[in-house]
Formats: C-alpha cells, structure tokens, sequence
C-alpha cells in the first residue's frame, strides 16, 4: 500500500545520496540499478537494504543499511569461502 511505497521511496532517495556521496568523493559518475545496487563502471561497488519496523500493519521505522565494496579489485572467487586449514596456502 501507500506506506510500501514510501518505503520503496526511501530506499530510492538513500541510492541516490549515496551515487552522489560517491560522485563527490571520486569524481566518477556511479549507476543505480533498481532496487537496491550502485554500480560503478558497471561493478557493483554498494548494495542498499530496508528494514521496516512495524506496529500492527503500520510502519513506525525503517532501518537503512548500506554495504559498500572496498576492495582495489574484484575479489578471485577462491576467497569468497574458505576455512582455516585452506586459507594458509591461499595466501602464498
């Protein structure tokens, strides 16, 4: 209903702040892709969550959360799940 879309909005109005938090600190220009990604020179470098807190079937709070992708480079997928016997010899 009309508070879904306000949500849906937020979350919008939080990708644009943070394409143009972005943009002001690197001087690139980042891409939204809805929902909820900022991309930049087409990598995804930030993904944005909602989470609403409800009273009944009434929303009193949304919670913004922002996760940003700080690395030089793409990550090698051998580094996306390893354990503590196999992390040693992957950092040779």
């Amino acid at each position: 209903g009309r508070q879904s879309a306000r949500a849906h909005a937020l979350l919008l109005a939080a990708a644009v702040a943070l394409g143009d938090a972005i943009a002001a600190a690197t001087g690139l220009t980042p891409d939204l892709k809805w929902p909820n990604d900022v991309l930049l020179e087409g990598g995804k470098i930030s993904g944005i969550l909602l989470e609403a807190v409800t009273e009944g079937t009434r929303i009193s709070a949304v919670l913004i959360g922002i996760g940003a992708l700080a690395l030089p480079q793409p990550l090698d997928l051998k580094w996306l799940a390893t354990t503590t016997k196999v992390a040693p010899r992957l950092l040779r």
